[in-house]
C-alpha cells in the first residue's frame, strides 16, 4: 500500500497501537519458542507431575486444563500461548498414570477458541475492541473474567463429558 501510494509514510510509522500490537506478538511468539529451545518445557513438566502423582486422573485432567486455560493471561497471543503451554501441559499428563492423553489435548484445543475473551490482548482482534473506546479498559478486564469463568465451566460441564462420550 506504501509502494502504490495509498497510504503515506506518516501513516505507517504514525500508527503506534499497530506497531505495540506488533511487536507483543513478536516478542511473545520469541518468548515460546525459547522456552522450548532452552528445555524450560521439560524441565516444567517433570517438576510439575511430581505434586500430581497419586491424585485422581478426572481431578489431574481438570486442574491441567485449568492450568491451560487460565495462563493465557501471562500471553499475547492463542498461538504462543499454544506454542508454549500445551507442549508442558501434554508432557505432564504423559508422565501420569491413568491420564487420558487425546481426552486431555481435545479439551486444550477446544478451549484456544474459548480464552480469546479474557484479556485485552488475548487474541488478535482483542487488542483493537479494547482500543475502541467501546469497553473501558475496567470493564473489559471484569467482562472477560466473567464470560471467560462461564466459557470455561461450559468447556468442563459440557465439551468434556461429549468428547468422552465419543
Amino acid at each position: 500500500m506504501w509502494l502504490l501510494r495509498v497510504v503515506s509514510w506518516d501513516d505507517l510509522v504514525g500508527d503506534r497501537e499497530a506497531w505495540s500490537v506488533f511487536l507483543y506478538f513478536a516478542m511473545m511468539l520469541t518468548l515460546a519458542e525459547g522456552l522450548n529451545r532452552s528445555g524450560f518445557i521439560g524441565w516444567f513438566a517433570s517438576r510439575a507431575t511430581g505434586p500430581l502423582q497419586g491424585v485422581d486422573p478426572r481431578l489431574a485432567m481438570a486442574l491441567l486444563v485449568a492450568l491451560f486455560f487460565w495462563s493465557h493471561y501471562l500471553f499475547a497471543s492463542i498461538t504462543s500461548h499454544a506454542l508454549a503451554v500445551l507442549p508442558v501441559v501434554l508432557a505432564v499428563a504423559q508422565g501420569m498414570p491413568g491420564v487420558d492423553g487425546p481426552l486431555l489435548a481435545l479439551l486444550c484445543i477446544h478451549s484456544l477458541g474459548l480464552m480469546g475473551v479474557i484479556s485485552p490482548y488475548a487474541t488478535g482482534c482483542a487488542p483493537i475492541y479494547a482500543a475502541s473506546g467501546y469497553i473501558g479498559r475496567m470493564q473489559f478486564w471484569l467482562l472477560g473474567a466473567c464470560f471467560g469463568m462461564v466459557y470455561f465451566l461450559a468447556l468442563m460441564g459440557g465439551v468434556w463429558p461429549w468428547l468422552a462420550s465419543r
